[in-house]
């Protein structure tokens, strides 16, 4: 086959510059999605460490939390974040030997390979939007990728500075998210192939580990303090909730190749039957050690994801750091893939990342009309839809209404049914607080305390996930309706909030067995 040749005129500039227009299009369409708002809350709420994660995402995102926190000021971190990662990857290719011919290889080429990669990976894009802690990793991967191939020969590991650099990014992954472990593993996988038995004999290698473990401290602090709540929730996380079955871990993989495209692992695996042909060959030593640095880096995460989906316990993101690691690998074999193949991937995954933008843009193709745009707290209308625009349109208007009827009837606060719904309206009505019942250990807990004994609160329920109200032994004394919002689009209704008064909270925790609709007396 061909290779495909990506024209001159895509300057890898202009494609960081589609890039950037592509996200600010994104940044100023949409609200904060339920994991934005929940880490734009660590910001308002600086600490050591949180309930659900590492505190780095918090400590970069409180300085534009102070400054007013309008939803374009929490989007700069990840922008910043996509921008920095295209840099490194370009700096991380173009040092590395991906091919034998890299002598007349032309840079560009390489260039403008990386930001095809970042730029035609949907779920990339949107990290590159909404912060997450994995938007944070996505330029720290490169950088210990770099910083690690910087100390491949015995020369250059006796350099201090190099191994300061290489703790301090690695130090960062740590904070930024606990699936930074697999980063450092990467790092130490590299340099036992590079130095084998000798990297214990480094002191480099013995300073970086004392360096990551004193920047780690924060978070052993907090855990300390809260009883080792973190680490409990997170070994529970990892276990799992369901019996192990190969169907949800084939059901997770399918979902992979949808979100992160199909064009960087059919370019993975081209270099990879390459590594396997040319692998006897003395002159292909380096390229081989170039791409066993991706493999390091990049395939323990996705296979511990693979074993963990078997079980239910994982969510797509958690494999960013895996796949922004092997982009490497799949620009050395994007470059020897089919012409064809290669433009029906990249219109593929280009339809894909405009479908989300018309998605944003449109207000999705869910309306509600009729008896389904007036349905009450805990109902689900017949025929209603589910639409996914409705995450990002209409929380802040629903949280600032909540606040002021909380406020009219001196309530305690807002209360939500799920502990997913909380993040957007606490984040919008703050400082009003948000507490979730059923009662449970999380973040919001140690924000805002729990309801007491007799406490009043407005209850929020939305249409696109109904939950009915706890009313009886274990929950409130009285619920009653006080009002609907709308969420319109374009003239349409999306969604709609339903807001009720309920009063008498009882103590304990809710049986979910005997909730009530709301307006039902005990």
């Amino acid at each position: 086959m061909v290779p495909l040749r990506v024209p001159r005129a895509l300057s890898a500039g202009w494609l960081i510059a589609l890039g950037v227009v592509l996200h600010l299009v994104l940044a100023v369409s949409a609200e904060l999605s339920p994991d934005e708002a929940h880490y734009a809350l660590y910001g308002a709420h600086p600490d050591w460490s949180y309930f659900d994660h590492p505190p780095l995402a918090g400590w970069l995102q409180a300085p534009f939390a102070a400054a007013g926190g309008a939803d374009l000021l929490m989007r700069v971190v990840p922008m910043v974040s996509w921008l920095i990662t295209a840099r490194i990857m370009i700096a991380l290719c173009r040092r590395l030997p991906l091919e034998r011919e890299r002598a007349t290889t032309d840079p560009t080429r390489l260039d403008r390979w990386v930001v095809l990669m970042l730029l035609l990976s949907p779920l990339l894009n949107l990290l590159g939007v909404a912060l997450v802690p994995d938007s944070l990793l996505m330029p720290l991967v490169p950088a210990v990728m770099l910083a690690t191939w910087s100390l491949r020969s015995p020369e250059r590991a006796s350099n201090w500075r190099a191994w300061i650099l290489l703790s301090a990014l690695m130090g960062l992954c740590v904070l930024a998210k606990y699936t930074g472990v697999f980063i450092v593993l990467g790092a130490l996988l590299s340099l036992g192939a590079f130095h084998g038995r000798r990297l214990l004999r480094m002191p480099g290698a013995w300073l970086s580990a004392i360096v990551v473990v004193a920047m780690a401290s924060p978070i052993v602090a907090w855990n300390v303090e809260h009883h080792w709540a973190s680490i409990n929730y997170q070994f529970a996380h990892a276990v799992g909730g369901q019996e192990w079955r190969i169907r949800s871990t084939l059901r997770a993989m399918a979902l992979q190749l949808a979100l992160y495209g199909l064009l960087l692992p059919l370019a993975v695996g081209r270099a990879l039957r390459e590594i396997a042909r040319l692998a006897p060959s003395p002159a292909f030593a380096p390229v081989a050690e170039a791409r066993t640095l991706g493999l390091a880096f990049g395939l323990p995460v996705l296979i511990v994801f693979a074993v963990m989906a078997g079980g239910g316990s994982s969510l797509p993101h958690w494999t960013t750091c895996g796949w922004v690691a092997l982009i490497p690998l799949g620009v050395a074999g994007g470059i020897r893939m089919g012409r064809r193949v290669v433009a029906a991937l990249a219109l593929w995954q280009g339809l894909l990342l405009g479908a989300v933008v018309w998605l944003v843009l449109t207000g999705g193709p869910g309306t509600e009309s009729g008896a389904v745009a007036i349905s009450q707290a805990g109902v689900r209308a017949a025929g209603a839809q589910r639409n996914p625009v409705t995450d990002v349109v209409g929380w802040e208007a629903a949280a600032l209404h909540g606040a002021g009827l909380a406020e009219q009837r001196r309530a305690r606060g807002l209360v939500v049914m799920n502990w997913s719904l909380a993040s957007r309206l606490a984040w919008y009505a703050r400082p009003m607080p948000v507490f979730v019942a059923p009662e449970h250990n999380d973040q919001f807990r140690l924000w805002f305390g729990a309801l007491e004994p007799g406490d009043s609160a407005v209850v929020v329920d939305w249409s696109q996930m109904p939950l009915a109200v706890p009313v009886g032994v274990n929950g409130f004394s009285k619920c009653v309706p006080i009002g609907q919002l709308a969420t319109d689009m374009h003239g349409r209704q999306l969604a709609h909030f339903n807001y009720s008064f309920c009063t008498g909270w009882r103590t304990g925790p809710v049986d979910k067995t005997i909730r009530q609709p709301a307006g039902a007396s005990a």
